[in-house]
């Protein structure tokens, strides 16, 4: 009896040791498990880190003025192209190369987006007007500054042009821009030249008021030709046949029309 005693302890020391064989198996089972697991936690981690980030952080996708730039300038195109309403916010950030989270994170909506375009070519005309008032030279070089300086800026923002004209025209949406003081300011501005012009002598003869909107419209006639063909005159032909018509018509005023009454 006292012999058979450590068989059995083998015995139950056997049965509480798993298989040698099995024990190669089982343990890459419950590290397999784990990892898993591991991997299933990291992953909605990532995602809730993912979905409280700010949006601010999506500037660094792509630099802040690049991103921006690119944006408005497809806005501007498509707005010029379709008009406000056919055109749908998806449409701008995927013609932008981008989506419209970022979109959003620069501009409320689509109508803020639209004011911004509108707004930057209008300070343009601004600073251009206050360009020609402080420029030096008189009324001759100061008239030749403005109708270079404008034909430029309507060439350069040729979509927000459009846009304007849509708006002038009722074709736009008129979402309450003032468009009209601003070109109001354009006429003003020639018209000031003009009156400089008469009190010293350099132009004789004219209406300041009727010349600054004709002169103006003239520039306009002018710049019509590349929405028509695509195609820009160049500036200096351009500048060369406005100034030679308002010398021209200067003094066919002075001989009949400034007259007449």
């Amino acid at each position: 009896m006292a012999g058979r005693q450590p068989v059995r302890q083998d015995k139950q020391d056997a049965r509480k040791a798993p298989p040698a064989r099995h024990a190669g198996r089982l343990a890459p089972r419950r590290n397999t498990r784990l990892q898993h697991t591991e991997r299933k936690a990291r992953q909605r981690n990532v995602t809730r880190s993912h979905q409280a980030r700010p949006l601010g952080s999506l500037r660094n996708a792509a630099p802040a003025h690049d991103a921006k730039e690119r944006i408005m300038e497809a806005a501007e195109e498509l707005f010029a192209a379709q008009g406000y309403a056919a055109t749908s916010v998806s449409q701008i950030a995927q013609s932008a190369g981008t989506n419209r989270a970022l979109l959003y994170y620069y501009f409320r909506d689509k109508r803020d987006l639209y004011w911004a375009i509108m707004k930057g070519g209008l300070r343009e005309l601004g600073a251009l007007i206050a360009a020609v008032g402080e420029s030096p030279g008189g009324p001759r070089e100061r008239l030749e500054h403005f109708v270079r300086g404008y034909y430029e800026l309507l060439v350069r923002r040729h979509h927000v042009v459009r846009m304007i004209f849509r708006e002038m025209t009722g074709l736009g949406e008129q979402l309450g821009l003032p468009i009209e003081d601003n070109l109001r300011r354009v006429v003003v501005a020639v018209r000031g030249i003009i009156e400089d012009g008469l009190k010293s002598g350099e132009f004789d003869g004219i209406d300041p008021e009727v010349t600054a909107f004709w002169l103006s419209a003239m520039i306009h006639a002018f710049f019509t030709q590349r929405l028509a063909t695509g195609r820009a005159l160049p500036t200096d032909v351009v500048v060369a046949q406005t100034l030679s018509l308002f010398h021209r018509g200067g003094h066919a005023q002075e001989q009949g029309i400034g007259n007449s009454g």
